[in-house]
């Protein structure tokens, strides 16, 4: 049987609900109950108060002093005088019975005194003959919420939505995990999420994995594609080869030559790119000591080109080894620096230690990149704005085999641009 998220959540809310009203309604009993206690106690010394004190000295000196001492509110009238001791008090015509009833000790009351109501309090009412007594009953006049009462309400409130807010959060914990999964699938990433529940996030795991499962399978059938094509397309460009040399024309065969060229780079690039996609790219990592590394690989260019890479990278700089594939990490290197020299008068190449990480800066004194452009400059054939066009060579493949490489080394590349003009491109391993 299913049981549904919303209505699992909803009967929770309800429950709370529920629970909360509760809680109002033992708070308010308590209070009341207190309250109540505090009235009745009041009532033995009625008596005496009103016999000894009010009806036999009513002056306005003795009500204040009994106001003041007992914290009570009184009003008082007879034919000959009157007096109240708070302006606030009703009056006497404003007086009704209780609409509730409050459970008091009323028979402990003195004779001729009735309990009244007005404005919400409670007062004590006397009448005989022709003299009449009102007397508050509230116990205190600036009463607060009882402190056990009132830790007794927050404790219960915090245990309740606290234990909403727990349940809550661990009812919707696998949200945050398919969150993150599907990220990781931006990254190269497949991380299926197993659910046994039957409500809608397992209904959302099962979905997330089938959907996986088959971008898996798109994608393999994709590299598959390519690399068969990549192979079957080198048979005919060997062959169109042999058949150029045969060519007379030295500007026919010269044009047919640099397509062939082309081509031949096109479909090397596809192969290599596809290859280093799948999950088997075939690196031969060994130790290498980084400085050294890239000094050989800038040697190994033509002296022409050497002249415009400042090497700030000195064969004693200390850094951590590096594990890499040396050609493969190599063909990611020159990738970048023929890029860069593609686009730019001179090229920076710079090696830092970050902790446990290497950092590799190459940069350049270009136009840079737009900034729109930027986070899809190592997607394969994606090319830049129109500083970067046709006409320039390539095919959009070469930074994506280089993004492809540092992945397969378990790196990470990123690309900014330079002030006041200007791009680097950032290896970290």
């Amino acid at each position: 049987m299913r049981f549904s998220l919303f209505i699992k959540l909803t009967i929770l809310a309800l429950a709370a609900a529920i629970v909360t009203c509760m809680v109002f309604f033992v708070a308010a009993h308590l209070l009341l109950e207190e309250t109540h206690e505090k009235i009745t106690q009041r009532f033995g010394n009625v008596n005496r108060l009103v016999i000894n004190s009010i009806l036999s000295e009513p002056t306005v000196e003795n009500l204040n002093r009994l106001d003041e001492e007992l914290e009570i509110d009184i009003r008082y009238r007879d034919p000959h005088f009157s007096h109240v001791t708070d302006d606030d008090m009703p009056e006497f015509n404003q007086l009704r019975p209780p609409k509730r009833k409050f459970r008091l000790r009323t028979k402990r009351l003195p004779r001729h005194f009735k309990l009244m109501q007005a404005d919400g309090d409670l007062y004590l009412f006397y009448a005989h003959k022709k003299q009449q007594i009102m007397i508050s009953l509230e116990h205190d006049r600036h009463s607060a919420l009882p402190l056990p009462l009132l830790l007794y309400t927050l404790t219960t409130f915090l245990l309740i939505w606290g234990s909403v807010y727990y349940i809550i959060r661990r009812q919707l914990a696998p949200l945050a995990i398919l969150r993150r999964n599907m990220e990781a699938i931006g990254d190269g990433e497949w991380r299926p999420y197993h659910s046994n529940r039957d409500d809608e996030i397992g209904l959302l795991a099962r979905g997330f994995n089938t959907m996986q499962e088959r971008l898996q399978q798109l994608l393999t059938t994709r590299e598959n594609f390519l690399i068969a094509a990549s192979h079957e397309l080198r048979s005919p460009i060997a062959r169109l080869k042999l058949a150029a040399e045969m060519v007379d024309h030295p500007r026919a065969k010269a044009a047919i030559d640099k397509d062939l060229k082309e081509l031949e780079t096109l479909t090397s690039d596809l192969l290599q790119n596809a290859r280093l996609q799948s999950a088997h790219s075939g690196a031969n990592k060994q130790s290498v000591a980084a400085a050294q590394f890239l000094q050989e690989l800038i040697q190994a260019r033509p002296p022409h080109e050497q002249t415009r890479i400042r090497n700030h990278v000195c064969a004693t700089t200390n850094t951590a080894p590096l594990t890499i594939d040396p050609v493969l990490f190599g063909r990611a290197i020159n990738n970048l620096l023929d890029n860069a020299l593609k686009y730019a008068e001179h090229v920076d190449i710079n090696l830092q230690q970050s902790g446990s990480a290497v950092n590799i800066h190459i940069s350049d004194d270009g136009q840079g990149v737009a900034e729109k452009d930027l986070p899809h400059l190592f997607e394969p054939f994606f090319r830049a704005d129109e500083s970067r066009t046709r006409n320039t060579g390539g095919f959009g493949l070469g930074l994506a085999i280089v993004a492809a490489i540092v992945k397969a080394h378990g790196g990470r590349i990123t690309a900014t641009n330079r002030q006041p003009h200007g791009l680097q491109v950032t290896i970290t391993l």
